[in-house]
């Protein structure tokens, strides 16, 4: 099990992640950011109803803000089926959804972008489905 870092998981978007990659074989998106979603599905995780409000959960709205262009935005985070760009819903296998996937408010994460790392931090949970107490997304 493992806890570092403060990466929460909620037991229910273990599952439908584990579920997603035993679906797929994966060609449509990077390796590395597999990788770092794989890594997290070993972390113990938590009963949907007892996740903290401030966990970047499946289906959560977040605010980031890009520390090195000191510019907010806000996304979604949802499965590639999902995806809608224009609309900013970003996939969990994407370089910035699988760094984020749960972190908490106030937290920093970073990603090896092309002009090398990029770090964020979660300013806002704008809504998470647990805590709405919608557990069927």
């Amino acid at each position: 099990m493992k806890t570092i870092d403060n990466i929460i998981i909620t037991k229910s978007d273990q599952t439908r992640i584990r579920n997603y990659f035993a679906k797929n074989k994966y060609g449509f998106e990077l390796r590395n950011n597999l990788k770092i979603v794989e890594e997290k599905l070993y972390f113990k995780p938590v009963d949907s109803k007892k996740v903290p409000p401030t966990v970047v959960t499946m289906n959560s709205k977040v605010k980031v803000k890009n520390l090195m262009l000191n510019k907010s935005f806000e996304l979604e985070l949802v499965y590639p089926d999902a995806v809608d760009v224009s609309n900013q819903k970003i996939s969990i296998f994407s370089p910035i959804g699988a760094s984020m996937f749960g972190h908490s408010q106030g937290s920093e994460f970073a990603w090896a972008g092309q002009n090398g790392k990029i770090k964020f931090t979660i300013e806002k949970i704008v809504y998470q489905p647990e805590s709405a107490g919608d557990y069927h997304l």
